[in-house]
């Protein structure tokens, strides 16, 4: 049972240690030729690619950011993923891909899923214009608004991720030899208490009467008490057999 729960906490550690934590920071347009209404509000996503085919269901790919496009059809788009490193000492960075869907050709909707790119922050992963008409990517420059949010903030929240990361890995550090040294120490006091007969009584507790001085409390008593027995007794003798008047 020891060996269980040390192997378990083990596995947690090494998954915070060796794991490779990266952020993307996406921009591109949509473009809807049939119905220019249908480029607003398309739903963009960013994930990491974790699993491949059969392993889907297994391991699935791990969703790093949402968006959506606005009236003229851009969007903006950050994200963070992270991915198990398999072999010490060499990062193993998430597979990043985008995916759009939208209502631009049926209204039961459609999904296009674009390549996998490995361009992370600093840099941007710019996709140009999507035509949703054509399936294609004319890779044209797109003119953006101020973004809301800068992207100053995104570096700062990444490296308030990793420093709670680092938190997380020094709690489960402490975690580790807290409970190992808790183990330990009831093992060895176990041991101790099988070794050594438990003591039923203590004979130190008891209190032993010393009969000499029961006696000389008795006999002190007696001297006190009055003699009621020997007054009695001369009270009846002068009432059946009074003296002898003279």
């Amino acid at each position: 049972m020891l060996f269980t729960y040390i192997f378990v906490v083990l596995l947690l550690f090494t998954a915070r240690v060796f794991a490779t934590n990266k952020c993307v920071w996406v921009r591109g347009a949509v473009l809807c030729q049939k119905d220019a209404s249908k480029q607003f509000n398309v739903e963009i996503r960013v994930y990491d690619r974790d699993g491949y085919k059969i392993f889907q269901a297994i391991d699935p790919d791990d969703l790093m950011g949402v968006t959506f496009t606005e009236p003229d059809g851009t969007f903006q788009l950050d994200g963070c993923g992270s991915d198990f490193n398999w072999f010490p000492g060499v990062p193993n960075n998430p597979d990043p891909y985008i995916q759009i869907r939208h209502y631009c050709n049926s209204a039961k909707g459609e999904t296009l899923e674009l390549p996998e790119f490995n361009t992370f922050v600093p840099k941007t992963h710019d996709v140009g214009i999507i035509v949703l008409d054509s399936n294609r990517t004319p890779n044209a420059p797109v003119t953006f608004p101020t973004i809301n949010k800068p992207r100053h903030k995104l570096a700062e929240s990444g490296e308030k991720r990793e420093g709670e990361q680092l938190t997380q890995m020094s709690l489960f550090r402490l975690l580790f030899f807290f409970t190992l040294n808790h183990l330990l120490i009831k093992e060895d006091i176990s041991k101790k208490n099988s070794s050594s007969p438990s003591l039923l009584w203590d004979s130190s507790s008891i209190e032993l009467s010393d009969s000499d001085s029961n006696e000389n409390k008795t006999s002190s008593y007696e001297e006190r008490l009055p003699n009621l027995t020997k007054k009695k007794q001369r009270y009846e003798t002068k009432e059946f057999f009074p003296a002898d008047a003279d």
